[in-house]
């Protein structure tokens, strides 16, 4: 990140994504608190895929939610690990119409489908199976509302299961923040 300036993380509870937070919801996704991280601890969340078929996703909301301000540039960035699924589509919604839709391989260690407005993508290889992976966008419309969606995905760009197989993928320091400067 040549040259950028960054702030502070603007979610909160970023590594609590189980059930004893009400910063989030789960939809048809089970998560268990606790899991070995990349760095030693234990800040890893299990997300486990626990619907029949459809969409199975983790709705950041309430105070895990920022305000996305007209023509300030965000980095999305987590860490993540696949366990029994590959596939991790961390996105925001809800900010205009803005394509914000990605899809990150957390066993190869590479993005699949990026949307139309993230500026730009990256990934540190943190070692064991771990990968910090991050995007950035610039908000290029008035509305400054959006929402943090994880999803487990079934393959690239596609985050609906057709049946139900209790795939699960662990993530971790999940963060956004507003940034400028960003060359690369």
């Amino acid at each position: 990140f040549d040259g950028a300036t960054f702030n502070h993380n603007l979610t909160s509870q970023s590594d609590i994504h189980d059930t004893t937070s009400s910063a989030w919801t789960l939809t048809a996704i089970t998560a268990t608190a606790g899991q070995a991280d990349a760095v030693g601890g234990t800040s890893a969340t299990l997300l486990a895929h626990a619907g029949a078929s459809g969409v199975s996703n983790l709705n950041g909301v309430g105070g895990t939610t920022p305000t996305f301000r007209t023509g300030h540039t965000y980095l999305v960035a987590l860490d993540i690990k696949a366990g029994t699924a590959s596939w991790f589509a961390p996105a925001i919604v809800s900010i205009g119409a803005l394509n914000l839709a990605s899809y990150f391989n957390a066993s190869t260690g590479t993005w699949g489908t990026v949307g139309a407005d993230i500026d730009g993508t990256g990934v540190i290889d943190l070692g064991n199976g771990w990968y910090r992976a991050y995007y950035w966008f610039t908000n290029t419309t008035t509305d400054e509302g959006g929402q943090f969606r994880f999803y487990i995905s079934e393959g690239d760009n596609d985050v609906s299961w057709a049946s139900a197989s209790g795939e699960n993928i662990y993530v971790a320091r999940r963060q956004v923040e507003n940034v400028s400067g960003i060359v690369s």
